[in-house]
């Protein structure tokens, strides 16, 4: 019997990460990364912002679907570098 899981449960391409913008968050990858998983991104919230170039949540509701989606932690503030923004990584 073969199985398919679904989109939205499948999980997230390695190499993406989240950062906090004062807007929300923004998805940071490696382009081609961020184009094959487009359809996942835009599934869990993010959309693309044409004048920035890159995938957005801005929402609170598209955030927080977006970090479960993509299983991320804070840094802890002992080792996280001082920042302007904040970063997440997927686990």
């Amino acid at each position: 019997m073969h199985t398919t899981t679904t989109t939205r449960e499948a999980r997230p391409p390695q190499g993406l990460s989240l950062r906090e913008t004062a807007d929300g968050l923004a998805v940071i990858g490696h382009p081609h990364r961020t184009y094959k998983a487009r359809h996942e991104l835009r599934q869990h919230g993010a959309r693309w912002n044409r004048e920035r170039r890159q995938w957005e949540a801005t929402t609170p509701h598209d955030c927080d679907t977006l970090r479960r989606w993509l299983n991320c932690l804070e840094p802890t503030t002992a080792t996280a570098a001082p920042s302007r923004y904040k970063t997440l990584y997927i686990l």
